[in-house]
């Protein structure tokens, strides 16, 4: 049966260093867990690391190495990462590599990014600032998220959830680092599968028809 819930729940640390030669590192780790009963069993509990390396090259520009691990990533195993920083002007920077991401701001109200992960996260924003409080935006992406179901008998059987969605939104800025996100979106080629991975054979394949779908989101940053 399809589970009537799902849950993502996950805390962590990330540790940020720069070194005296302007090298630059990163460590993250989080622990958690994603599953229809939330920490039911160990063997449910979610272990995400990323580390990465920044190095200089000119005034501007810099290689970047990282590695990267989660088992309730598409890829459930260890990914290494190259990418060339480039940073041509204060308007525009790309890394090109993997992962892949650029952004361009032609003005000081719009803003175009894009951002590529494998296997097939991929992110496209056009955005405009109206004043200094909100703003309006477009974007495309490709979701996935994958879960453990609790009473799997295949240990290493996960549940993927798998969608494209079309989006309009406003944001809204609010004090002390919160943000108020609304969108309308167009979800379709839906489905649901498990898998031992995403690009293993599928089984329970449930396909689901194309709908909207509305999102109230809060966001905060430090």
């Amino acid at each position: 049966a399809v589970p009537a819930e799902l849950w993502k729940l996950s805390v962590g640390t990330m540790h940020f260093r720069e070194f005296d030669n302007d090298w630059k590192a990163c460590g993250l780790f989080s622990v958690g867990t994603a599953s229809d009963q939330p920490f039911a069993d160990l063997r449910d509990l979610t272990l995400t690391s990323l580390a990465f390396l920044d190095i200089p090259n000119g005034p501007r520009d810099a290689w970047n190495l990282s590695l990267f691990y989660s088992p309730t990533s598409q890829l459930p195993f260890p990914i290494p990462g190259a990418a060339y920083v480039w940073r041509p002007s204060e308007r525009f920077s790309a890394n090109i590599g993997v992962p892949f991401s650029f952004r361009y701001q032609p003005t000081d109200a719009w803003t175009l990014t894009a951002d590529y992960r494998p296997l097939t996260a991929v992110n496209l924003r056009v955005g405009r600032a109206l004043g200094n409080e909100w703003s309006v935006y477009a974007r495309y992406e490709i979701v996935n998220e994958t879960f453990w179901l609790a009473e799997r008998t295949n240990s290493q059987d996960r549940l993927y959830l798998f969608d494209q969605r079309a989006a309009l939104g406003i944001e809204r800025s609010l004090p002390a680092g919160f943000k108020l996100d609304l969108n309308a979106a167009y979800v379709f080629d839906r489905s649901i599968f498990q898998a031992e991975s995403f690009s293993d054979s599928r089984r329970d394949v449930l396909n689901i028809s194309p709908g909207a779908a509305i999102s109230l989101l809060l966001h905060w940053s430090r």
